[in-house]
């Protein structure tokens, strides 16, 4: 899954786009609630990685929130393509950086496990997770 660098129109127009990835620094950006998350983002171009750090002024648990709060111009955001994809194709965000690979952990290497709640987790969701973690190992 490739990750996008969005922004909703009324923002960009408002604070003018950033035109490097260096300059994501100072924008907001809505960010997701996890530590590996808030912190920084990596851009990817024929090779080369930069990291540049974020300004995370509103943190989310949520990507769905996430993207709502992108569409009401509240910063950046980055999130997956399955999820802004539609909204790209229909211009309520648009891709800031669409010649970067971005990502806020590493490249190529994340597995998500998306599930209604911690409070009950049903048996065949806990074997799962614990199948892949055993497969795949914990983040670093």
């Amino acid at each position: 899954t490739r990750c996008r660098g969005v922004g909703s129109p009324d923002y960009c127009m408002r604070e003018g786009p950033p035109s490097t990835p260096q300059e994501v620094e100072k924008h907001p950006a809505i960010v997701f609630g996890l530590p590996d998350f808030r912190l920084r983002w990596l851009f990817r171009r024929d090779g080369r990685v930069e990291e540049v750090p974020v300004r995370g002024d509103i943190a989310i648990s949520s990507g769905l929130a996430i993207r709502h709060a992108a569409h009401d111009g509240l910063g950046l955001a980055l999130l997956p393509d399955w999820l802004v994809g539609p909204d790209l194709a229909a211009g309520r965000l648009i891709d800031l950086f669409p010649d970067h690979d971005i990502t806020a952990t590493s490249f190529d290497t994340a597995a998500w496990l998306i599930y209604a709640s911690r409070r009950y987790t049903p048996k065949k969701v806990r074997l799962m997770t614990k199948f892949l973690r055993e497969r795949l190992g914990r983040p670093g």
